[in-house]
């Protein structure tokens, strides 16, 4: 029972052995509900256990294990796992990370459900049609829903290093799709953290206010310095973003141009990285 012996990988291997057997075994082959019936009995199950012992990584890591059994299965249909993709998403997003914020490990799930979710996206796309119009835009409603579901949990707990990790993990996923629209989306994020450091610079000079900024907002802004500086360097190799490719008007500048300096002097940052020169 692996809400009994929850840290135990010994205990959580058997258990996919166990399950494998059943696929094998039981139920109709056809019978594709079978098999989705059994996921969210084990939902439940690695949601119990996180719940009663905190950041288990056992229970999450079994959790993606069987959501890559539904994924691969070759009797579910697309739609089918869309949705469990979705499902899975809102779950941890707008359900599990408002009462468990520093959970590191539903934030990797998250993470690894996010990157499904866009594959599976994009390969029933190319089954279905030809045209790149209608990928491009269930990309786009992908990305801007997501991000939208993001910056509303981090609305209230701004403060939680965990979601600005889980703001890198989707910034760095929409990125990597090289998709025109999801390009848009990270912009706009990215713009949006970088426009509240100037107005609390504002606000400083008019007030003579003390209060730094976000310091995870700083060091977040820092990551995308150092990919932007990488991505720049690439831009002849591979197309790269468009809204980095002149990066004296479009790139860089819209960064504050005392970003690590601000990071050095703030009265939270701790790590050498920041402290030196």
């Amino acid at each position: 029972d692996g809400s009994r012996t929850r840290c135990s990988p010994f205990s959580w291997a058997h258990r996919k052995y166990v399950l494998d057997k059943l696929l094998q075994t039981g139920g109709n082959q056809d019978d594709w509900s079978y098999l989705l019936s059994l996921f969210e009995n084990e939902v439940n199950l690695c949601r119990n256990v996180a719940e009663r012992y905190p950041k288990n990584y056992y229970a999450w890591t079994h959790r993606r294990f069987f959501l890559g059994k539904v994924l691969k299965s070759t009797d579910i249909p697309i739609d089918a796992k869309l949705k469990s993709l979705e499902i899975e998403w809102d779950d941890i997003v707008t359900k599990w990370l408002p009462l468990h914020v520093s959970d590191h490990s539903a934030v990797h799930y998250s993470s690894q459900v996010l990157e499904l979710w866009m594959t599976q996206l994009q390969n029933s796309s190319t089954r279905t049609s030809n045209n790149m119009t209608s990928e491009s835009s269930a990309l786009d409603q992908l990305a801007a829903r997501v991000m939208t579901q993001v910056r509303c949990l981090m609305d209230s707990l701004e403060c939680h290093e965990t979601l600005w990790i889980l703001r890198r993990f989707v910034i760095r996923i929409l990125w990597e799709s090289k998709s025109p629209s999801c390009e848009t989306v990270v912009f706009q994020d990215v713009s949006a953290v970088a426009t509240s450091i100037e107005q609390w610079r504002s606000n400083k000079v008019m007030t003579d206010n003390s209060v730094p900024p976000n310091i995870h907002a700083l060091t977040f802004l820092a990551w995308v310095r150092e990919i932007l500086q990488t991505s720049n360097q690439k831009v002849q190799r591979r197309r790269g973003f468009s809204w980095l490719q002149t990066e004296s008007s479009i790139g860089l500048s819209f960064l504050p141009v005392d970003l690590l300096s601000l990071l050095r002097d703030h009265p939270h940052v701790y790590h050498r990285l920041w402290k030196s020169d």
